[in-house]
């Protein structure tokens, strides 16, 4: 009996213990000023990953305003995208910052020569693009001349004998489908990478699409070419941290890319851009047709 008592309390005694005696809560001030001390520490340039995915308030706050929607008060007229003035634009609703796009990209020299180059804006909505897409009315951008040659004859008929390439920056699915090796699912990813580049500037970009086989490559790369007049530029002086993000080639850059340009100032050449660790030669050469300032 006292053999079995002695059991009985060896078994309960750390139950009832346990009901006596209460844990005391942790401390974690030691831990805190660990912490505090390793980001002293810190190189004053560090930045988490997690900012890759949690852009700043001031970014957050700037890309709301840009990617509001457009005033009730907005006036709809018919104009044409190569002469409109900055007035002209405000009063279409269009934000500062996709004016002073559209300005620049008149600046490089470039045209819009039907109302599907205005759609390739940086920054266009295709909300906005919808709304004005019915008031764009471009003037003819062909040079007028005279009555051709027979020497002009003849090289336009040479010209039309020969086969034509399609071009990447401007083919659509019904297209893309027609080609070797290209069918339905492939040409839908193709228009989804090219909307997400703003275009393609080498054939070869091809092989990067999600499922494009070299065999398929081969098939199609004799009867397609790249307008490279057709790529939209990004201006990386005023660009977000949000834009950049949804650019393959930008996207594991942005927060070195806006850290640099938030403690050094707006760029001054597209060289600089070296200047950025992360930044090779390889990466360099990759995002150059992409970025203007």
């Amino acid at each position: 009996m006292v053999l079995s008592i002695a059991i009985l309390i060896a078994a309960f005694a750390p139950r009832l213990t346990a009901l006596f005696q209460k844990d005391k809560p942790p401390n974690f001030a030691t831990f805190g000023n660990e912490i505090d001390s390793f980001q002293k520490k810190l190189p004053v340039n560090f930045t988490s990953d997690s900012s890759l995915e949690k852009p700043s308030l001031a970014e957050l706050d700037e890309t709301k305003k840009e990617r509001k929607m457009p005033d009730r008060s907005a006036q709809l007229f018919s104009f044409d995208p190569n002469t409109a003035s900055t007035n002209d634009f405000k009063n279409l609703g269009l934000g500062d910052k996709l004016i002073k796009t559209i300005l620049n990209y008149r600046s490089k020299g470039a045209k819009f020569f039907a109302k599907e180059d205005f759609k390739k804006i940086y920054g266009l909505s295709s909300e906005d693009y919808n709304r004005l897409e019915p008031y764009i009315q471009i003037t003819s951008q062909q040079k007028n001349s005279s009555a051709p040659t027979t020497k002009n004859h003849s090289l336009a008929a040479s010209l039309h004998a020969q086969p034509s390439l399609l071009d990447l920056n401007r083919a659509d699915s019904v297209q893309l489908v027609a080609l070797p090796g290209i069918g339905p699912v492939l040409s839908s990813r193709i228009l989804k990478f090219r909307d997400k580049l703003g275009g393609f500037y080498s054939v070869d970009q091809l092989k990067e699409v999600y499922g494009m086989t070299e065999d398929n490559f081969v098939l199609a790369k004799e009867k397609i070419s790249v307008n490279v007049a057709e790529v939209r530029k990004i201006s990386i002086n005023d660009v977000s941290a949000d834009d950049l993000k949804q650019h393959p080639y930008f996207k594991p850059i942005v927060v070195p890319l806006i850290n640099y340009r938030e403690q050094h100032g707006n760029f001054k050449s597209v060289e600089e851009l070296k200047n950025i660790d992360v930044i090779t030669q390889e990466v360099y050469q990759k995002i150059l047709p992409y970025v203007q300032i």
